[in-house]
């Protein structure tokens, strides 16, 4: 139970980091990396939801 807790906890913080560097694609005009990296945070949560 305490891996499958430390996982998602390292996935949550992942996705947060992914999404702000996300924010920083779209505040340097750069909307494509933006997408990129939410597009890449998403798929981070859906495999992490998969492999649960």
């Amino acid at each position: 139970m305490p891996l499958i807790v430390l996982i998602i906890a390292l996935v949550i913080i992942g996705t947060l980091r992914t999404l702000s560097f996300a924010v920083w694609n779209f505040r340097e005009h750069n909307p494509a990396g933006g997408v990129a990296m939410i597009v890449l945070a998403l798929a981070a949560l859906a495999s992490t939801y998969v492999l649960l």
